[in-house]
């Protein structure tokens, strides 16, 4: 099946200027306006690009961080199975600790972009 009769279906058709209609004649249109890229402001597209780098470092420098707290916790208990319960809640907080900074970077992140609005 070709793209334009994949569309046919799922539209309901072509109208007489050959834009997609629905089955009420009502045309296609998208949901939301996303505008291209090309015609935001050059700062607006750096704090954009500025974000989503942002949100990725932050994922990534989190996982690193967990990883690290659970091999140091994991190696601590291997060391001292006495204390292990108080290394594993140890463990835990700081754990949490990075999760949360992560999670407020993302939220800035996303302020940034606009996709959140208070």
């Amino acid at each position: 099946m070709s793209a334009a009769a994949f569309d046919d279906v799922l539209a309901g058709g072509r109208g007489e200027d050959g834009a997609l209609v629905f089955e009420s004649g009502e045309p296609a249109r998208p949901a939301v306006f996303v505008p291209f890229p090309g015609d935001l402001d050059p700062r607006v597209q750096s704090a954009l690009i500025g974000a989503g780098l942002g949100a990725g470092l932050a994922v990534i420098g989190a996982g690193v961080g967990i990883g690290r707290i659970g091999g140091s916790v994991a190696d601590g208990m291997a060391r001292q199975p006495e204390n292990s319960a108080r290394i594993q809640t140890g463990g835990l907080i700081f754990a949490a600790l990075v999760e949360g900074v992560a999670l407020f970077v993302a939220v800035i992140a996303l302020l940034m972009q606009g996709k959140i609005t208070f």
